[in-house]
């Protein structure tokens, strides 16, 4: 007999959704077990409180200040040695390196399409 879905069994294979017998019995003790931590914790057992706020609150994520500049020069170079300036006055470092970067990378954009617009009109002249 060749393998092909003519000849499977109609009733193959566990149902969508069925648990095992280990699965059951953990989703049956699941609500019993979280009483328990509860009351651990609320005991002052700081395991259980520990487990309990993992799950229940969201980890707190690192947000920089803003970074406060009295003028914005217009010379990629400038803006750079401000920051590097504004560094220097107990800013945060990693907020300079944040702003360093996105100044470089602005300039690289600008770099391209200014680039792009030259070999347009070069083009446009040899037509």
């Amino acid at each position: 007999m060749q393998f092909s879905s003519e000849y499977q069994p109609v009733n193959r294979g566990r149902k969508p959704g069925s648990l095992n017998k280990v699965n059951a019995l953990i989703r049956d003790a699941v609500p019993a077990i979280v009483e328990k931590v509860i009351a651990k914790a609320l005991e002052g057992d700081t395991t259980a409180a520990n487990m309990l706020l993992a799950r229940a609150v969201p980890p707190l994520k690192a947000m920089n200040s803003p970074l406060y500049l009295e003028s914005i020069p217009e010379n990629p170079g400038k803006f750079a040695k401000l920051l590097v300036q504004s560094m220097m006055e107990n800013n945060d470092p990693q907020m300079v390196a944040n702003a360093l970067k996105s100044i470089m990378t602005a300039n690289e954009i600008y770099e391209a399409t200014a680039l792009e617009e030259r070999i347009c009109a070069l083009e446009a002249l040899v037509r």
